[in-house]
């Protein structure tokens, strides 16, 4: 989303009259992280007991390399910048090409079970530590500037958060239910550049799609399913990259691919009416999308 664009969800979010009120903190905790421009690999390794997967010792199998998928982050937790606790990451599996429903998933190499991944909590459903600032804010020169996003997280259990990961070592897709169970423990590191970010007295933002990325999500699932075959203790270890199916054929896309925002609270009192007129149609769209991603492919 351009600049254009982020003025125009402005003005549409204030003629429908929506508000949102938030105090002050430190940059590092009060932020607002969305971006569907990214993508991952890396690889899953099976093991029969949660402490094998923790000290990466008697593996069943693996490890199995993960094929690139798209990344969507998105991370609204422990802020007052808008009304509403949120968490996210999971494979783009939803962008569509021209033919298909809008959103539906059809023509998207993504959605299969074969490197899936999918973690959600609306709702501080689970325990979690997520911190967000501008790790580069240059204000003078568009492009220079880098948002960092840092967190950790234990017990995201399927009933609560929708947690799925691939059943590894499988490359057949099949029902989520071989994909469902309790995310264990994670970890994230997202590094994200080539900002352009805008200053206003309440915040500072960017509005543009990063143009370079360095990180990781990292973790063990327990796929909970009864079959002994899927049963186990996941651990997996993907690095996200600029690799983007989605973003390559966004001209050929049934309907739009979803712009980035990053923003993070100016340190000093404010009240905080436009953040939260902003973001609230990325709360609303990204809400749908994560609670249809756990059904069947």
């Amino acid at each position: 989303m351009d600049t254009s664009g982020f003025r125009r969800i402005l003005f549409v979010v204030v003629g429908c009259g929506i508000s949102c009120w938030f105090a002050s903190v430190a940059l590092s905790q009060d932020f607002f992280f969305a971006s569907d421009r990214f993508g991952y690999t890396g690889t899953v390794t099976v093991y029969d007991s949660f402490a094998d997967a923790q000290n990466q010792v008697n593996p069943r199998s693996g490890p199995h390399s993960a094929p690139q998928r798209d990344l969507s982050l998105y991370f609204n937790l422990g802020t007052s910048l808008i009304a509403n606790d949120f968490a996210a990451f999971f494979t783009a599996w939803y962008y569509t090409t021209a033919g298909g429903a809008p959103y539906s998933g059809s023509g998207n190499p993504n959605n299969t079970n074969h490197g899936f991944l999918q973690f959600y909590d609306d709702g501080a459903t689970t325990t979690l530590n997520v911190t967000g600032m501008w790790s580069v804010l240059d204000l003078n020169n568009p492009g220079s500037s880098e948002f960092t996003l840092s967190g950790s997280g234990v017990n995201a259990t399927s009933n609560a958060a929708l947690t799925r990961l691939w059943n590894a070592p499988s490359l057949a897709s099949g029902p989520s239910s071989l994909t469902i169970g309790d995310l264990l423990e994670w970890d994230l590191m997202v590094v994200a550049g080539g900002l352009t970010v805008s200053a206003d007295t309440e915040y500072f933002y960017s509005a543009d799609h990063p143009t370079n990325v360095s990180g990781h999500i990292r973790g063990i699932f327990h796929n909970t399913n009864v079959d002994p075959t899927v049963n186990g203790f996941y651990r997996f270890d993907f690095s996200i990259n600029m690799n983007n199916w989605a973003w390559d054929n966004r001209d050929s896309l049934n309907g739009d691919f979803r712009g980035s925002f990053f923003a993070t609270v100016v340190p000093e009192p404010a009240s905080g009416i436009l953040i939260g007129l902003v973001l609230a149609p990325f709360l609303f769209s990204r809400r749908l999308r994560c609670r249809r991603v756990a059904t069947s492919f």
